[in-house]
């Protein structure tokens, strides 16, 4: 029996051509299994979220701080600003990091019984991170914690003592000389906003106007009394002579007693008008006696106002002139802002956490498809080897 020798042609395939096809049965085989990476993907953000919102939330408050070269007039303490010189400034992190600065801080606002269970080094390490951004002169202080008002308050008290720190060094000569300008300065204003308040207080509570014009229209009003008291003695005057005429025997009885009584009733006007005058005497010369000490309590506080005045610009002169000749001497720590209590936690960032669990849901779910399909090929290649 004859038989029939088959031939076999081998044609080369173009390489280019086999990728495209790949890429599309891979294509055609993610589209037949998208329920995977919808299912992990829905996994992935349902985990992310339940978790981000199980995580207590962390809140981390900045206080930065400016590094000012030695500045002024003189250009012998001026400082050229090159990278070396800017990169060296970074030794300043470790006034910020001192260990003896962290554990005043814990002490201060309480944080040390919070914390019971973590060394002080650990709980550093979690809690506070200072840098200084590259080729900046600035110092940050960043510090989270689960309170926002305790972490901008540790910032806070982490900056004021880092720049009490760096401070101290140049205040071994400078001290004495500072320190007593900066009380005179205290000192002066304490006395500019007490006599401030007291003047105003003053005003407020012994107005001088007011009482001028209640004595203006007292005294109006004493003039308009003494012209009634005047006319009404002249008509008790009169009203006696007309009796004395009308007593004699030709006199009319009836005109006499209405005479009499419009006597009486001139008598009692006079009496009334008489006593308002004299009350009203009284009191224009009490108001009369306030006024005066008003006035010059008045004149007392203004001169007393200006010569605090005078004395505190004296000791604002003199303490800039105290800082502007130890700014010569090396760089200054300043506060540039001392942090706000943050409104929105910094851990966990829900928006992040989703992102980053959907991207490794897909990610995931396209690793493991890939997997799959590679396994398939093989799969299918040995099945067509054999």
């Amino acid at each position: 029996m004859p038989y029939t020798i088959a031939r076999h042609d081998f044609v080369e395939t173009d390489p280019s051509i086999e990728d495209r096809l790949d890429l599309l049965n891979f294509a055609s085989y993610l589209i037949a299994r998208w329920r995977i990476i919808a299912i992990a993907c829905v996994v992935a953000l349902s985990v992310a979220g339940v978790g981000s919102l199980l995580i207590p939330k962390k809140f981390t408050s900045t206080a930065s701080l400016l590094i000012e070269p030695p500045a002024g007039n003189d250009p012998r303490g001026a400082t050229a600003i090159s990278p070396v010189y800017v990169e060296s400034l970074k030794t300043y992190e470790r006034f910020a990091l001192s260990d003896t600065l962290f554990s005043q801080a814990l002490n201060q606002l309480g944080l040390r019984e919070a914390y019971s269970g973590s060394s002080m080094e650990s709980l550093k390490k979690k809690v506070l991170r200072v840098t200084k951004p590259r080729d900046m002169k600035i110092l940050e202080i960043d510090v989270t914690l689960p309170n926002p008002v305790k972490a901008q308050a540790l910032a806070r008290f982490m900056a004021e003592k880092t720049v009490e720190l760096s401070g101290s060094l140049d205040r071994q000569s400078q001290s004495d000389l500072t320190d007593a300008a900066r009380k005179q300065l205290e000192t002066a204003r304490t006395r500019m906003e007490k006599v401030d308040k007291t003047q105003n207080d003053f005003l407020a509570t012994d107005p001088v106007e007011p009482l001028e014009a209640e004595i203006k229209n007292s005294t109006e009003q004493k003039l308009r009394l003494q012209n009634e008291l005047t006319e009404a003695r002249i008509d008790l005057a009169d009203y006696e002579a007309r009796i004395r005429s009308a007593s004699g025997p030709d006199g009319d009885p009836r005109d006499l007693s209405r005479m009499r009584e419009q006597l009486a009733a001139s008598k009692a006007r006079t009496a009334q008008i008489e006593a308002a005058d004299r009350e009203l005497g009284q009191s224009l010369a009490v108001k009369a006696v306030v006024l005066e000490k008003r006035k010059h309590r008045r004149e007392v506080l203004g001169q007393e106002r200006q010569s605090a005045r005078a004395q505190y610009e004296l000791a604002t002169n003199r303490f800039n002139d105290t800082i502007a000749s130890a700014a010569f001497r090396s760089e200054r720590l300043e506060i540039i802002d001392p942090g706000t209590v943050p409104e929105r936690p910094s851990s966990p960032n829900l928006p992040l956490n989703l992102v980053i669990a959907f991207l490794a849901a897909v990610l995931g779910s396209l690793a493991y498809l890939a997997l799959g399909f590679g396994l398939s090929r093989l799969r299918t290649l040995e099945a067509q080897r054999s």
